[in-house]
C-alpha cells in the first residue's frame, strides 16, 4: 500500500511541472532584448565563448561587427554573438525547469531552425515560421526576439540551432524560472511522501 501511495504522490508532483498534452505552446516574436534580462528570467548564454561550458557543436563567436559572407551582426548588438555555419549545429545544455525561453534571433532565414528537447517532446521551430525569413541583416521582421512560452514550468534539456546555409545567428538566451510558489508546492509534496513513509514504518507490528 505504501508503494501505491508513493506512486500516486510522485505522479501528482510530476503533474505540477508538466504541461498537459493539450496545452498550447506559444511561439512569438518580440523586440530584441540586447541582453536585458526581464523579471523572473535568468541569462543562460550571452554569446561569449562557450557560455560557461554549456554550448557545444560547431559555431563561431563573432561580433560586434559583421563578417561579410559568413555572419551578420544583430542590429544594435554591441557584444559577441554566435553564428552556426551551414550544415552545422550548436547545442546549449539547459537542464532546468522553465516556463519560457527566449533569445535574440539575427537575420532570420527560411533555411535555419531551432529545436528544443523538453519534457513535452522535441519542439522544432523552422526559420520560415516568421515571414519574410529572407535573411535581411537590418529590418526588424528578420531580427527579433523569439519567445517560446510553455504556459507552465516544463523541463528543458537543451536547445539546438542550425541551418543548411550560412548562417544562423543568435544571442542572449534567457529562461523564465519557476515561481517560488511552484517550488514550495514541490517541497510540500516531498514532505507528504516522508510523512506517509514514517507512518507506515510506525504502524508495522510483529506477531508473536
Amino acid at each position: 500500500m505504501f508503494l501505491k501511495n508513493l506512486g500516486f504522490l510522485m505522479a501528482a508532483l510530476s503533474m505540477m511541472f508538466a504541461v498537459p498534452a493539450t496545452a498550447a505552446v506559444s511561439i512569438t516574436k518580440e523586440g530584441l532584448s540586447h541582453g536585458v534580462v526581464p523579471s523572473g528570467g535568468v541569462m543562460l548564454c550571452d554569446g561569449v565563448g562557450d557560455c560557461g561550458g554549456k554550448l557545444s557543436g560547431t559555431y563561431l563567436n563573432f561580433g560586434p561587427s559583421t563578417i561579410p559572407g559568413v555572419a551578420a551582426a544583430i542590429p544594435g548588438n554591441t557584444t559577441q554573438q554566435i553564428a552556426v555555419l551551414g550544415g552545422n549545429t550548436a547545442t546549449l545544455a539547459i537542464g532546468k525547469w522553465v516556463s519560457w525561453l527566449k533569445w535574440d534571433q539575427g537575420s532570420n532565414d527560411s533555411y535555419g531552425f531551432a529545436s528544443l528537447k523538453t519534457s513535452l517532446g522535441d519542439i522544432l521551430i523552422p526559420g520560415g515560421l516568421f515571414p519574410p525569413a529572407s535573411g535581411d541583416q537590418f529590418i526588424s521582421s528578420t531580427n527579433f526576439g523569439l519567445k517560446v512560452d510553455f504556459g507552465k514550468s516544463v523541463w528543458v534539456e537543451s536547445a539546438t540551432w542550425g541551418g543548411s546555409q550560412n548562417s544562423n545567428e543568435f544571442d542572449n538566451v534567457i529562461a523564465g524560472v519557476p515561481e517560488p510558489a511552484s517550488w514550495a508546492m514541490l517541497i510540500v509534496g516531498f514532505g507528504a511522501v516522508g510523512t506517509i513513509a514514517r507512518r507506515r514504518r510506525s504502524g508495522v507490528s510483529v506477531a508473536a
